[in-house]
């Protein structure tokens, strides 16, 4: 068995001063680092089941609390709000910052990043520009960022509405609440992240869980995400070599009929990047890490960093 302290917290200063709230699952010398990147409207303290698997095949793992998430956002500013405009790149160079953190405790040693629904988005932002820095990606619950995009004029509208720091309930009601409305005969309104009752009901009484998002995210992220949409400029930028994994359910809402996913994959393909990976789990939801085949979903994933890293 690996030898795998307590997990620890820390908290760095962000350039424009905001506490950045960390997480860190630590091994005695580790084979690899593995970088969580949590999604929307939910925290990186979720994923200690996960962080464990990976300290049990010989990985350190880190975290953050996202602007306007968990702990970051409960120091610094309020749940939903990631800050002023450019928020989402500002959120990108927090998780380069815990990164790079990460890869000067452990010199040597390869990082890998896993970016969750939100997450995912934040690590193909990155990745256009600073592939050279992992050993490979994981792709979790990839939303449909074609669809979010499509929306653009109306998210424009009710930022001039309602301002960037409030939420528009119309913006709530087109994402997270069509992506509840998806699952029939759901019993909360939160059954689309997953079939198991008592994980719903974990994420249902968080309290660093389940607000909605304010206006300002959804205007940054699809300033922010278009250009990872341009196979021109993601073929001048990606490192070629990149092993990248994609995972999602097939009854996950935010990947529009799995459309999402293949596009996704179709832009890295057509980008020159050929070591890629997709699973499609057959009925699981958003969150495949809390499903009720996560067990299968986590050992597959170790399988694959295992063979990849050797």
């Amino acid at each position: 068995m690996t030898n795998q302290a307590e997990k620890q917290t820390f908290i760095f200063t962000a350039p424009d001063d905001t506490q950045i709230y960390c997480h860190r699952w630590p091994v005695e010398k580790p084979s690899a680092i593995v970088q969580i990147v949590h999604g929307g409207a939910e925290h990186a303290g979720r994923y200690n089941g996960v962080a464990q698997a990976l300290n049990e095949q010989g990985y350190t793992v880190y975290a953050e609390d996202h602007r306007g998430h968990g702990r970051t956002g409960e120091i610094n500013t309020k749940l939903g709000d990631m800050g002023e405009a450019n928020a989402f790149e500002r959120v990108c160079d927090d998780v380069l910052s815990l990164g790079r953190r990460a890869t000067t405790e452990n010199p040597g040693v390869p990082l890998v990043i896993i970016g969750h629904s939100l997450g995912s988005l934040i690590t193909q932002r990155i990745l256009l520009q600073h592939s050279e820095e992992y050993a490979a990606a994981v792709l979790s619950g990839s939303p449909d960022i074609m669809g979010i995009a499509a929306g653009a004029e109306l998210v424009h509208a009710e930022v001039d509405r309602v301002g960037r720091d409030q939420v528009s309930e119309v913006l709530d009601a087109a994402t997270v609440e069509n992506f509840a409305a998806a699952i029939p005969d759901a019993e909360s309104p939160y059954d689309w992240l997953s079939r198991d009752r008592e994980q719903v009901k974990l994420y249902a009484d968080d309290p660093w869980c389940g607000y909605a998002l304010c206006t300002g995210v959804w205007q940054d992220l699809i300033a922010a995400m278009l250009v990872t949409t341009e196979v021109s400029a993601v073929a001048a930028a990606l490192r070629k070599d990149l092993p990248i994994y994609i995972l999602s359910g097939s009854d996950d809402p935010v990947h529009a009929d799995w459309t999402a996913i293949d596009r996704l994959a179709a832009n890295y393909r057509d980008c020159g990047v050929q070591d890629i990976t997709i699973k499609n789990y057959n009925g699981g939801r958003h969150e495949m890490f809390n499903e009720v085949n996560r067990d299968e979903v986590i050992a597959e994933l170790l399988d694959w960093l295992v063979n990849t890293l050797s």
